[in-house]
């Protein structure tokens, strides 16, 4: 999968961040690789685009078959987004902060996105806490949760 892939699918590519276990170098056998791929233009018909993203999984799991972490049973898991997807604040990032590599970012806009979220992250007073095996997000203003635009979720501090 390279950038004239996804050019011909309907759009260029934007941007890949690998988040998921394998970023956090918590890898264990037998995972999926994450990568959230981010193309200027995609079907919005959700079997359109997992027909895309299966055909670009399997192409990647040719690379892997044939590198050293074949050994390991890596497997690629696509999430196939446009940018205009990340216009509001949402649960997807939260974690990706913390846990995530960014493989291309043409234009700057993952590092935009990310940025944005760390800023509405600490005006919202939140903190990640692990619990065992599991980790939870707490606000000091429950309301701020739940931002509709970036717009709202940077507004004032008050």
């Amino acid at each position: 999968m390279g950038v004239d892939s996804g050019a011909a699918q309907g759009g260029t590519l934007e941007g890949v961040l690998h988040c998921g276990s394998k970023a956090g170098d918590t890898l264990k056998t037998c995972t999926d690789i994450d990568l959230i791929v981010y193309v200027a233009c995609l079907p919005c018909e959700r079997e359109e685009r997992r027909r895309i993203g299966r055909n670009w999984e399997a192409e990647l799991q040719l690379l892997l078959d044939a590198s050293p972490l074949s050994r390991e049973g890596l497997f690629p898991s696509l999430h196939l987004r446009v940018p205009s997807e990340a216009d509001r604040p949402s649960r997807l990032y939260w974690d990706v902060l913390y846990r995530s590599e960014v493989v291309f970012d043409g234009n700057g806009f993952i590092a935009r996105q990310m940025e944005q979220t760390r800023q509405w992250l600490a005006l919202a007073g939140a903190r990640r806490e692990e619990r065992g095996f599991a980790w939870t997000w707490i606000f000091d203003d429950p309301s701020r949760m739940e931002p509709r635009t970036w717009e709202e979720a940077l507004r004032s501090r008050n």
